[in-house]
């Protein structure tokens, strides 16, 4: 699973907004996300992935391997993947 697919699912989610929905997965409100965030978040929306999946998506989230993926960087991605679209 790569950050796109997992956008992908994020955006299939009836209310999705880029910014709702990364508080959505930040429920302890640490200001970033962790790996359990993500794994809860696929595992309601009843995605099966093994640990080796999601400690390489989270990597790939991690850009400054502080172990919190951070809502700057997650707005950023999905900015560069509209833009990708829209070409």
């Amino acid at each position: 699973m790569n950050f796109y697919f997992f956008i992908q699912l994020a955006q299939n989610l009836d209310n999705f907004e880029s910014f709702t929905t990364y508080k959505l997965l930040d429920q302890p409100r640490t200001g970033g996300l962790k790996s359990d965030n993500i794994f809860e978040f696929l595992n309601d929306n009843d995605i099966q992935i093994t640990q080796d999946q999601l400690d390489y998506t989270f990597r790939a989230l991690d850009e400054d391997s502080s172990n919190i993926f951070r809502a700057l960087f997650w707005l950023k991605q999905l900015a560069l993947k509209e833009q990708y679209y829209l070409r």
